[in-house]
C-alpha cells in the first residue's frame, strides 16, 4: 500500500469501531462492508465485547494510548478517504476520536468524508455508550461528521422522545441536524410499531407498513450546492428509501 507498490491503490476507508466477537456488527462488519465496495479497509479498535446474536456478555476498553498508537500508526502509511466512525463506549474515547478526526481535517489535501454511527445500544438491547459520552459525542464529533447514521432508537435516544410515526421521524432528522452534523439517514431497520402496544385497529396505516417495508429517512442541511460541496439530497425535502424487508 505505501508509495513504491506499483500496484493500483483501492480507496482507503478506516473503521474506529467496536470489536463484535459474534461477527455481526462493528469492525468485523465494517470491514465486510468496505471490501464489498471495492475498498481498503483499515481499522481501529476503541472497545472489544464479549457477545455472540444473543447479547453482550462483557466490554473491554483497552489503554487510550494504544487507540491513539493505532490511529497513528495507519495515518502515517495509509491516508484515508473516508472514515466510518462506531461504537465509542466512554467520553474519553470520545474525546480522543474528536482529536484525532480534527488533525485529519486540518491536515487532508483532499475531502475527506466522515459517518458517524451513534452506536448506543446493541440489537439486544445492551448499553454501550455512556451517558456523559452522548454529550462529548454531539459536541465534539457531530460537528466533524458528513452524515450520522442512527437507528430507530438511537435517534429516540439523542433526542429524548419516541419516533412513532413517519411525521415524528421527519421531524426528528431536522432536530437532530440541529445538533450540527451536516446529514441524517435515520435508519428504518426497525418498525414503528416495537415497543407500542397498539393492536392493528389502532396503529395507522403508514405505521403498519413498516412491518412491511424498511424505510430510511435522509435528511442534509439546508446550504447553497458548490462544485466543491456536494450534497447528498435536496435538504429542503429530503428522502424516503423504501427496500421490502
Amino acid at each position: 500500500m505505501n508509495s513504491q507498490s506499483t500496484f493500483p491503490i483501492p480507496p482507503i476507508v478506516y473503521t474506529i469501531a467496536g470489536s463484535d466477537s459474534g461477527g455481526g456488527a462493528g469492525i468485523q462488519a465494517d470491514l465486510h462492508a468496505i471490501k464489498s465496495m471495492g475498498c481498503h479497509g483499515c481499522s481501529a479498535i476503541t472497545c472489544l465485547t464479549a457477545q455472540s446474536s444473543v447479547g453482550v456478555k462483557a466490554v473491554h476498553t483497552p489503554d487510550l494510548s494504544f487507540l491513539q498508537t493505532q490511529l497513528e500508526t495507519i495515518l502515517d502509511d495509509l491516508p484515508p478517504q473516508a472514515i466510518k466512525i462506531g461504537m465509542l463506549g466512554t467520553r474519553s474515547i470520545t474525546e480522543t476520536v474528536a482529536e484525532f478526526l480534527r488533525k485529519v481535517k486540518k491536515d487532508e489535501k483532499d475531502k475527506v468524508w466522515i459517518v458517524l454511527d451513534p452506536v448506543m445500544i446493541s440489537t439486544s438491547g445492551s448499553k454501550l455508550l455512556d451517558d456523559d459520552a452522548i454529550d462529548a459525542m454531539i459536541q465534539l464529533i457531530f460537528p466533524l461528521a458528513d452524515i450520522i447514521t442512527p437507528n430507530k432508537f438511537e435517534a429516540e435516544a439523542l433526542l429524548r422522545r419516541e419516533l412513532t410515526s413517519p411525521a415524528d421521524v421527519v421531524m426528528g432528522a431536522r432536530d437532530l441536524l440541529q445538533m450540527g452534523c451536516r446529514s441524517v439517514l435515520i435508519k428504518g431497520g426497525h418498525t414503528l410499531t416495537e415497543g407500542t402496544q397498539s393492536d392493528d385497529r389502532d396503529t395507522p396505516k403508514e405505521v403498519q407498513a413498516t412491518l412491511k417495508y424498511a424505510q430510511d429517512y435522509l435528511l442534509t442541511a439546508e446550504e447553497s450546492p458548490s462544485e466543491a460541496d456536494e450534497r447528498l439530497c435536496d435538504g429542503c425535502r429530503g428522502v424516503w428509501l423504501r427496500t421490502q424487508r
